[in-house]
């Protein structure tokens, strides 16, 4: 079953990261005067980090100890390797063309880095080296760190029953999380910050979890009061995009807004299950991965249009990917998820016989 305003949720999360970065990249005057209610892109990031710990634990009852692990290490990688590495192979056909015609390959894209990416350990600690052929692929590298190392704990920590002990561990892993954003614990490397925001968010979403499957006093509040929840959740956005507080706060609610949208009780809720806002969610994994290549691929062919034209340039921008990862969601994510599943599951099958013989 799959609560359908978390997928939706999710879709909206992913346009965030798109718009903020197209902000970035374009730098459109007319786009300048709102844009500034998208820059919590990197903090979105951090909200998938706390959906994925939740809809992991949610995927596979954690708490029932019946975990097929095979099963479980063929479907994460088929969920992510697939659209992963064609969009690897995507920017790297177009760094080789942009090396073509400047007459020279590019310094910081480096062979080594490529065999990182291809295996999604560049953003892994002490082996990860923090370059990123695609950018956002970086936190694709730390979920499937976390997939690896930090489910396993997740499964463990499932049989944690007391409701003061999970609001706490919430909390803590909140403020650790909000921590590392703002460099309360010393300077640190972008791969141990990275790492570090992924940990924490995913804990506190399987802790989330937790109080959803348990259904506590605290789960029917917040699926009832959502739209009230939802409503401070877009007043914080709106402070901080005009610099009265601060995106990095938004880390402290994403547990609650995760839990308020398990159930369709509130007018949100069910905004988010409309079918559209889920197919926006199905797409969104193809937006994140795809907005950057297909934005700068559009700005360097129509700079001058973009610039005399601006918000018709941010529409036709806006609606060249969401069509273009609906294409690759439908005609290569899907069909690539279930031929990578057999050959995952095959292999997998095939190493105790291997073992055996041996």
């Amino acid at each position: 079953m799959v609560l359908k305003p978390l997928t939706g949720l999710r879709g909206l999360a992913a346009l965030v990261v798109f718009l903020a970065h197209y902000a970035y990249n374009a730098q459109v005057p007319a786009f300048n005067t709102f844009y500034y209610i998208f820059f919590w892109h990197s903090e979105a990031v951090d909200f998938f980090f706390v959906l994925s710990g939740f809809v992991l634990c949610y995927a596979y009852s954690v708490d029932s100890n019946n975990i097929n692990w095979k099963k479980y290490i063929t479907a994460r990688i088929s969920r992510v390797y697939p659209l992963y590495l064609f969009s690897l192979l995507f920017v790297s056909a177009l760094g080789f063309l942009a090396a073509l015609k400047r007459g020279y390959w590019a310094s910081d894209l480096l062979f080594e880095d490529f065999i990182r990416q291809l295996f999604m350990v560049n953003a892994f600690p002490l082996i990860g080296t923090g370059r990123h052929w695609n950018f956002p692929a970086w936190s694709i590298s730390v979920e499937f760190f976390l997939y690896l190392f930090v489910f396993p704990i997740a499964v463990y920590i499932s049989r944690v029953s007391n409701s003061f002990i999970m609001i706490t561990s919430i909390i803590f892993f909140s403020f650790l999380s909000y921590g590392v954003h703002n460099n309360f614990f010393g300077e640190m490397t972008w791969l141990d910050q990275v790492i570090f925001r992924g940990i924490f968010g995913f804990l506190s979403g399987s802790i989330v979890y937790l109080f959803y499957k348990k259904k506590r006093k605290i789960t029917d509040f917040f699926q009832k009061k959502g739209d009230l929840f939802f409503l401070f959740f877009l007043v914080v956005v709106l402070f901080s995009g005009y610099g009265k507080l601060s995106f990095s706060l938004l880390i402290f609610l994403f547990p609650a807004l995760v839990l308020s949208l398990t159930a369709e009780e509130s007018l949100s809720a069910k905004f988010f299950a409309t079918s559209g806002m889920v197919f926006l969610g199905d797409i969104s994994y193809s937006i994140y991965l795809f907005h950057i290549p297909i934005s700068k691929f559009l700005l360097g062919i129509y700079s001058d249009f973009s610039s005399d034209h601006p918000m018709i340039w941010v529409l036709l921008t806006l609606f060249l990917v969401i069509s273009s990862s609906a294409l690759l969601y439908t005609k290569l994510e899907l069909p690539a998820k279930r031929i990578f599943a057999v050959r995952i599951a095959s292999i997998l099958d095939a190493i105790p016989k291997i073992y055996k013989n041996a």
